[in-house]
C-alpha cells in the first residue's frame, strides 16, 4: 500500500439506495364479524367486514381480507399497489409521501401498518417486498439501538414473497471510503511487472514481453449497516493518513488525532459489521488525548503494542488487561511530552525505540527501552526517555531529513538538511551475558563525503546511498569489514 501523506481522505458521493415512502399493510390474524378499515392521507377508505359465523357463507381468511383492502386502496387511484397473501405493498406513483393507518374493531390487534419504522422486530412479518426498508428502533429515547433492516425474499427471482429482514445501512447516506484518497495498491505480478492503482475493484491486465498479465485490485469496504451514528466512519476521514502499518492482521493507520485498525483479516474493511453489537473482530478507533490538539505523525509497533508519536506528545497503543487488542481493550497511553522532529519515522535501534528530537536548531535523538536488562518484557518506562545525544546536543546541526538503522550492524546514520555531504553516525555495541542485554560502548561521528547524500538505507548488512556527483548522479553502497575482517576492519568511503 502506498500512501500519499498529504491526501486528504473523504467519503464518496455515493448514497445508500433510498426506497422513497412506502408501507406494508400486514393483515395478521382474523375473527368473525370484524371491520377493517384503511385510512388514506386522512380519508377513511371503504371498509370490510368479515361474516358472523352464523352465516350461510361463513368461510374468513387473512387473504380474503387482504385482498378486499387492496380494492378499498384502488379506488385512492395513482398508488403502486402489490399483495402477497396477507400482506400489502403501497407507494404512491409520483413517490410522494402520505399518511396511513389501518383500525379493527378488535382493539387493532389484528392488523397494522409498517411505514418508516417499528419498535421491535416481533411487528416485522416474514412476507413482504424486497428492499422493504424500515428502522427498528427499539428505546425510542436513544439512537443508539436502532438498526436498520431490509427484506430479501427466499427467492432470488421474486419480487414479493416469504424471505427474512436483513441488516443494512439507513437511506440515503454516504457509505464508501473515497478510493482516490486512500493508499494505492501496488501488486507484483512477476519480475518487472507491477500493478499500481486504487482499490477499486476493478480487473486491470498489461502485456510485458509477450505475457498477457492481469490482476483484481482489492477494494475498500463500505458502511454495511446502520447509520452515522451506530456505525460512524473512520475517524481519519477529513484529515490525511500520515503512517500506516499492519499488526496482527490488522491495517493500522493514523490521521488527525485518531489511530484506526481495520477489521481483523480485512485490511481494506474500516467498518463494523452490525451496528447492534461490538465484535472483537470489528475495527478499532481510538483518540490520543493531550491538553492540546495534537496531530499524529507515525505510528510503530513494538512488542505487543503501538508507539505513536505527535509533534509534542509520545503516546502507546495498547490492550487494557488482556493480551488480545480489541475495539473494548484498546486504550492510548501518553508515555511523554517531547518536542520531535516530525519529519523522521521513528525506528527499532536493538531492544529500543529511537525517535529524532529538534532543539535549539539541532537534533537530538531519544530512546525508549521495552526490555530490562534480562531480556524481559518491562512495558516502557513511562513519563521519560534516554537521550542518545546528551553528550554532544550541538553535533548535528539543523534538522536531520533522512537517516536509517542497520540493525545488524548496530549502527544507525542521519543526514542534517543543511549539510548534505557528512552522515552523522551513531555506533553502539551490545554486550549479551547470560540473557542479559546491555549497551557496553556508544559514540557519535561523521562521515564526510565529496558529494551530496541523496538517499540512504540500509540492505543485508549494507549502507545503499544514491549520491550526487559533479559528474553524476550515483547508486553506491558502503560495506562495513568488521563482518568480514575481525582482525583490522575498516570502512571506505570512496567511490569504489
Amino acid at each position: 500500500l502506498l500512501l500519499n501523506r498529504d491526501r486528504v481522505t473523504a467519503m464518496a458521493d455515493d448514497t445508500t439506495d433510498d426506497q422513497g415512502f412506502e408501507a406494508l399493510i400486514f393483515i395478521q390474524a382474523v375473527a368473525y364479524q370484524v371491520t377493517y378499515q384503511i385510512t388514506f392521507d386522512g380519508t377513511p377508505l371503504t371498509a370490510f367486514t368479515t361474516p358472523a359465523a352464523s352465516d350461510d357463507h361463513n368461510a374468513i381468511s387473512t387473504e380474503v381480507v387482504a385482498a378486499a383492502m387492496v380494492a378499498s386502496l384502488t379506488a385512492v387511484g395513482g398508488l403502486e399497489i402489490e399483495r402477497e397473501g396477507s400482506v400489502i405493498w403501497v407507494r404512491r406513483q409520483s413517490l410522494a409521501d402520505f399518511t396511513i393507518e389501518i383500525t379493527d374493531s378488535r382493539a387493532n390487534a389484528l392488523a397494522r401498518v409498517i411505514k418508516g419504522s417499528v419498535n421491535n422486530f416481533n411487528e416485522l412479518p416474514t412476507t413482504g417486498r424486497r428492499g422493504f426498508t424500515v428502522l427498528v428502533e427499539r428505546d425510542a429515547s436513544t439512537n443508539e439501538d436502532n438498526q436498520w433492516v431490509q427484506f430479501v425474499p427466499r427467492d432470488a427471482q421474486a419480487v414479493m414473497g416469504d424471505g427474512t429482514w436483513q441488516e443494512r445501512p439507513a437511506p440515503g447516506i454516504t457509505f464508501l471510503i473515497d478510493q482516490d484518497t486512500m493508499p494505492l495498491v501496488l501488486y507484483r505480478a512477476d519480475r518487472n511487472v507491477f500493478f499500481v492503482g486504487p482499490a477499486d475493484g476493478a480487473t486491470r491486465t498489461q502485456t510485458v514481453n509477450g505475457t498477457d498479465y492481469e490482476y483484481t485490485f482489492p477494494e475498500w469496504g463500505g458502511r454495511q449497516a446502520g447509520d452515522e451514528t451506530t456505525v460512524p466512519s473512520p475517524s481519519f476521514i477529513g484529515y490525511p493518513i500520515k503512517d500506516h502499518v499492519l499488526f496482527r492482521s490488522r491495517y493500522f493507520v493514523i490521521g488527525g488525532e485518531s489511530v484506526v485498525a481495520s477489521e481483523v483479516d480485512d485490511v481494506f474493511n474500516f467498518f463494523n459489521a452490525t451496528s447492534t453489537q461490538v465484535l472483537e473482530t470489528d475495527p478499532i478507533d481510538v483518540r490520543a488525548s493531550s491538553e492540546s490538539s495534537v496531530d499524529l505523525n507515525w505510528i510503530l509497533p513494538v512488542d505487543e503494542s503501538m508507539l505513536v508519536f505527535s509533534d509534542k506528545s509520545q503516546f502507546r497503543l495498547q490492550a487494557a488487561d488482556a493480551d488480545v487488542l480489541t475495539p473494548r481493550t484498546a486504550i492510548i497511553l501518553r508515555l511523554s511530552n517531547i518536542e520531535m522532529n516530525p519529519h523522521l519515522r521513528p525506528k527499532i535501534a536493538g531492544p529500543n525505540a529511537v525517535f529524532a528530537t529538534s532543539e535549539y536548531g539541532f537534533t537530538g535523538f531519544r530512546e525508549y527501552q521495552f526490555f530490562d536488562t534480562q531480556s524481559r518484557r518491562i512495558g516502557l518506562n513511562l513519563g521519560g526517555s534516554q537521550n542518545i545525544t546528551l553528550n554532544v546536543p550541538k553535533y548535528i546541526s539543523g534538522d536531520a531529513d533522512l537517516w536509517d538503522v542497520g540493525e545488524s550492524l548496530d549502527y544507525f546514520v542521519a543526514r542534517s538538511g543543511s549539510d548534505p555531504r557528512h552522515l552523522f553516525v551513531y555506533k553502539y555495541l551490545w554486550q549479551v551475558t547470560q540473557g542479559a542485554v546491555q549497551k557496553l560502548q556508544e559514540s557519535w561521528s561523521t562521515w564526510s563525503f565529496d558529494g551530496d547524500v541523496q538517499w540512504a538505507r540500509f540492505f543485508d548488512n549494507r549502507l545503499w546511498m544514491v549520491m550526487t556527483y559533479p559528474d553524476g548522479t550515483f547508486t553506491v553502497t558502503l560495506e562495513a569489514e568488521e563482518l568480514t575482517d575481525t582482525d583490522n576492519p575498516e570502512i571506505y568511503l570512496d567511490r569504489q
